[in-house]
């Protein structure tokens, strides 16, 4: 898609949605009860990195990071769900049952 903007605003733009969606990613209650009788919540993880490019043009992996969190489904307004998210290590079942269950 194309825009009547520079390429240097657009990334501007960009950089800056990525800043607040941090801040308010880590300025979230570290423990905030999520989910209760009645109340649906789902859960995923994600690893966070970068392809480096080749020759190809398809890249190979590069070390990220395994994030897993979970969101209440349905709680009303779009900010006003409660949401975790944690940093892991690895996705075994012993590292993120007990962050399912708190």
């Amino acid at each position: 898609m194309k825009t009547a903007l520079s390429k240097r605003t657009v990334t501007d733009w960009l950089r800056y949605c990525r800043q607040l969606v941090t801040e308010m990613v880590l300025s979230n209650e570290e423990n905030v009860t999520v989910g209760g009788v009645g109340v649906t919540v789902q859960i995923d993880e994600s690893k966070f990195g970068r392809r480096k490019k080749t020759k190809n043009g398809r890249g190979h992996r590069v070390e990220g990071a395994w994030v897993f969190g979970g969101v209440e489904k349905g709680g009303g307004e779009w900010d006003n769900n409660k949401y975790f998210c944690v940093v892991v290590e690895n996705r075994s079942a012993a590292t993120l049952l007990p962050l399912i269950e708190r």
